[in-house]
């Protein structure tokens, strides 16, 4: 660890105005957009899932399959690259079990210096990838981005399909929620403060473990230790049956018995929902329907655009040095603040 940082959350200028020394930093800044072009190109062939009101047909689900994981591939080879340029200004606990399976498994980011007598907020990150692809160790520029604004941050792992389908990844949710409920006070965060956050499948998972009153009390957590969940363009409600995600869910399974939407709790925390004015995977009527379920149900919810960002970019926002790029992590970190002050 060579270089100290203190905790702060950036203004909105500094996010967005390049820095004053163009000569020192134009590397950076052909290598982030080589990896925001990686990103974008990684996007543009994604199929759609069923997420609005039209249907794929089961004819068509072997070549979406394959637009899939190609787009994957691509995706996760441009996170690569971001992740080799992150900073590493900060302290970092690897592969920490929180069930027996190999795949329950989480990382524990920390801001340097941290002291017991000032525990740190904590969020709990949850990566996407249709629930069969992804993994924790794409996420190294998710624990630096928040550690370096102040939260002790943990990445997880979840069991993934189709050899396990829905609910186990919900279930695993909810037992890293548990791993931290019991554990985080030893690595400086405050298990009293937490935020769920996930992308795409990841943003299923923490919204129905948080929102669905059966896996918090299954695990005997309760509700109001989770201060906001935090959902980046998140499917929460379509038809999986018709969808190349269907092998996620159970083979007699109906949306109602699975989508986050259906399964609000009248004491749930309250929501940022985000969405990428791009995004053509996940459509937003997913992050509308929440939204008024969630408005139903009286709870405190934001709905908010991430102008520009299609399903990919929208997430990639979240790192420090594509901060400039897109405003993901900004709108995250302000809703945070004043969220967590509250």
């Amino acid at each position: 660890m060579t270089v100290k940082v203190t905790p702060y959350l950036r203004k909105k200028h500094d996010l967005q105005k390049p820095h004053n020394s163009q000569k020192q930093h134009a590397w950076q800044k052909k290598c982030l957009i080589a990896v925001a072009t990686v990103l974008l190109v990684g996007c543009s062939s994604c199929s759609s899932l069923n997420t609005s009101h039209g249907s794929a047909s089961a004819t068509t689900s072997s070549n979406q399959n394959s637009s899939s994981m190609s787009s994957l591939k691509q995706y996760f080879s441009g996170i690569g690259f971001l992740n080799g340029i992150t900073r590493k200004d900060f302290s970092a606990h690897y592969n920490i079990a929180y069930g027996q399976d190999t795949r329950q498994k989480l990382d524990i980011y920390q801001p340097l210096h941290l002291t017991n007598s000032n525990p740190r907020p904590v969020i709990l990150f949850v990566h996407g990838g249709s629930w069969e692809e992804g993994s924790k160790d794409d996420y190294l520029f998710v624990g630096e981005s928040f550690t370096r604004a102040g939260y002790v941050t943990v990445v997880m792992n979840y069991r993934l399909a189709p050899v396990h389908k829905y609910p186990d990844y919900v279930q695993d949710t909810a037992r890293a929620i548990q791993w931290i409920n019991q554990n985080i006070s030893r690595y400086g965060g405050n298990p009293q403060q937490l935020v769920v956050m996930g992308h795409s499948a990841g943003a299923f998972n923490a919204v129905e473990a948080v929102d669905n009153p059966r896996w918090l009390s299954e695990v005997n957590v309760p509700v109001s230790s989770i201060k906001a969940v935090v959902g980046i363009a998140g499917p929460y409600s379509y038809d999986f049956r018709t969808d190349s995600t269907r092998d996620a869910f159970p083979a007699n399974a109906v949306p109602d018995q699975v989508m986050p939407d259906r399964h609000v709790r009248t004491d749930a925390p309250p929501h940022l929902l985000l969405v990428g004015s791009k995004d053509q995977r996940v459509k937003p009527a997913n992050a509308q329907k929440m939204h008024a379920a969630l408005q139903a149900r009286q709870i405190p919810v934001q709905l908010q655009t991430v102008e520009g960002a299609n399903h990919i970019s929208i997430m990639a926002a979240v790192a420090t040095r594509l901060s400039w790029y897109k405003s993901t992590r900004q709108q995250i970190l302000d809703y945070l603040a004043k969220t967590l002050k509250s």
